[in-house]
Order: C-alpha cells, then structure tokens, then sequence
C-alpha cells in the first residue's frame, strides 16, 4: 500500500494530461470535420492510448504543460542535495514546537489508495464476469460446417490478405455477427443469419469483421480494458473510449468498402440497416467488436457509407495533427525553466545549507526565525533542522 501512496501522484497526473489530450483531439476531430478520413480520427485515439500507458514523459521547451502547469509537472526536476556533518553527541528528544508544521504521515492517505483499488476491482470484475459468461456459451458450440458460407469467408480472407484461421459459430442469444478473440478468432452469427441472408450480404459481413481482424482492434480492446481499469476514475477517460469504439465501427466500414466493387456503397449501407431491423445491438464483453456497436452513431455511419469514395485526401493533414498533438502532449513540462524549478519558486522543498557555523543560529545563513517560518510553510529541510538544533 505505502508504494501505491508514493506512486498515485504519477497516476494522476498521467490522468490529468490525458484529459488535456482527449479535449484536444475532439477538438481537432470536430475541426476537421469530413476532411478527416475515418482511419485517421480512429487514429488520433492511440495518442490518448499512448499517454495514459505510458509512466514517463521526454521534457520539452514546446509541451503545452509548461503553460498548464499540471500538479506533478516539475516532479522531474533535479534536487539539490546537502551533507550534514555528523557530531559526536548524547542524542536526546526535544520538545516539539508548536510554531513547526510536521508533514502529515503517509498513512492518513491510505483511505485514497484503497478507494482507487476498490473502484479498479469493481470494473475489473465486471469486465471478467462478462468475458467468461460469453465465453463459456461460446465454447459449448460447435463451429459451422455449411460448405458456401465457409467458402464465401475463405474468399473474403484471400481478398483482404487475412491468414488468421477464423472459426465460424452460430449462437443463440447474440444479436448482431460478433467477433471474438485475437489469438484465435471466432466469429459468432446469429442463429438463422446464414441461411436467412443473401450471398452478397454475407460478403458484406465478412468484409467488416474481417476489417477488425486487420486492425488488431480485439487487442486494442483490451489494452483500452486495461487503461480503463486504472483509470476509472476520469470520466473523460470513459468519454474518450466511447469516441474510440464509434470511430473504430466508422474505420472498419472504410476499409471494408476500400476491398468491395465499385458502387457496392448503396448495397452494403442496406446490409447494416438490415442487420439493425432484424437483429440488434451487440452484447459488450471485453475481447469482442460487433458490426454493430453503437445505434445512436448509425447516421453517421450511413451518411459515411453513402459519401465513402476510396482516397487518399487528407493524409497531410492526419500527419500534421498526430506530430503535432504528439509532440505538444505527449511530452511533459520542462523543468527548471528560467533557471529555477517549480517547487524552487515555491519554495516548498528549497534545501538549507547547513554548515557547524550556522546550524540552529542566526549568523551567517538562515536565522532561526526563517527556519521557523519556512517549516510553518511545510519545508522538510527546515522541520529537520530545527529538529536537530
């Protein structure tokens, strides 16, 4: 427990400058509007990945947290470090005085630390209760073995360059065609949609799950799991997770259509408003993507389908937006900036310098009086020293 105290400042302010990133992107995204390819706006979500996965930063002069100045920006800063000498002498207790501000003790933070653990245990086990209650109705089920359905994913397979076996498996109780694992992927179907959809609207269904296979968007699902865990507790987090899975749907329609016919939009949009009216929403678990995650996002999806037109416009822009957003958030504040570090202006852990001369006096150095204000200020360096004089 005294490591997650000493270690729960970091994980807040790595939460702290992710929100700055996740307003940020949404502003960029709400910008840029259509100019933006799905791919790319599904892509300005694995910064926001990035800098909550990762516990250390590269101090630059151009962070935009020199301007923020976000609790923890100059941890990095460098301490100056002092040598006291040591004296032979009876060691005896002083009194303590009441003018001297003692630095609370670590263990009246420890109702913090076991609120965050509780909160990650929580969602952590609802993620795992509902993995295993999919997973153990999907291992009870034997795979489909109707020749042209497996045919016609084969040749899905073969057009998108996807060697991942795939296994095919039809479940009762899932409404919409799910996939499920990474390692060894299966794609759940509901019960009577092979046999009730046409060719074409097959095709159509295989060209979207297998766009999540090409993506790794089932691993991504889970590295999101994990940062979810332990970031419970920034609703922006959960905001910006929410954006990612629609964004993610809007991206495996784009690349699916990038692999259909030419003038397939029409035919394919139908397909998913088919799915919508038959079937229904997917079930969420950890380790699944659906062809239909979202229905409030479906307007979107279909205006996206009937516009979609394969290009390449807007590469120079999602390039500039990553640098640039990459390199102003994903770095930290620079410390020391002007010569001096954050808590040297404060003065909050400014180093006495100690000497035999002036070591509880007044001449040369710090007088008794400044030491004694500096401890009411909470400055360890004077507490000890006023404590050893």
């Amino acid at each position: 427990m005294q490591t997650l105290i000493s270690h729960f400042p970091a994980l807040l302010k790595m939460s702290a400058q992710a929100s700055v990133l996740i307003v940020l992107v949404l502003a960029a995204q709400w910008v840029c509007g259509r100019r933006l390819q799905p791919r790319w706006r599904c892509a300005l979500w694995l910064l926001v990945l990035l800098r909550l996965a990762l516990p250390w930063t590269i101090p630059t002069p151009v962070s935009r947290f020199n301007v923020l100045e976000l609790p923890g920006a100059s941890q990095g800063a460098p301490t100056q470090s002092i040598t006291i000498p040591v004296i032979e002498a009876p060691v005896s207790q002083p009194a303590r005085s009441p003018h001297i501000a003692v630095p609370a003790a670590p263990a009246k933070r420890y109702w913090l630390a076991w609120l965050w653990a509780g909160g990650a245990l929580f969602v952590a086990g609802c993620a795992a209760f509902g993995h295993y209650r999919v997973h153990r109705r999907v291992m009870r089920q034997r795979p489909l073995t109707h020749g042209p359905t497996l045919d016609l994913l084969e040749d899905c397979k073969a057009l998108m360059h996807v060697g991942t076996p795939v296994t095919l498996i039809e479940l009762q109780g899932i409404e919409s065609p799910t996939l499920l694992g990474f390692l060894r992927p299966r794609l759940l179907l509901p019960a009577g949609l092979a046999t009730s959809f046409s060719r074409e609207e097959l095709r159509h269904v295989f060209l979207h799950e297998l766009a999540h296979i090409k993506r790794g968007d089932i691993l991504a699902g889970w590295l999101m799991l994990a940062l979810q865990i332990v970031h419970w507790f920034n609703p922006l987090v959960w905001v910006a997770f929410y954006r990612l899975r629609v964004d993610r749907e809007l991206a495996c329609d784009a690349l699916a259509l990038s692999y259909a016919r030419p003038g397939e939009n029409e035919s394919y949009g139908l397909t998913i408003i088919k799915l919508l009216e038959r079937f229904g929403r997917a079930v969420w678990a950890p380790g699944l993507a659906g062809i239909l995650e979202n229905k409030k996002q479906m307007k979107e999806r279909i205006t996206m389908i009937a516009k979609f037109h394969k290009t390449e416009r807007g590469l120079a822009l999602a390039v500039c937006l990553l640098a640039g957003l990459g390199v102003v958030t994903l770095t930290d504040a620079q410390s020391g900036r002007n010569g001096t570090s954050g808590d040297a202006r404060s003065g909050a852990s400014q180093p006495l310098q100690l000497t035999q001369n002036n070591k509880g006096t007044g001449t040369p150095g710090w007088s008794l009086q400044e030491k004694l204000n500096l401890a009411e200020t909470g400055n360890q360096w004077a507490v000890y020293d006023l404590w050893d004089a």
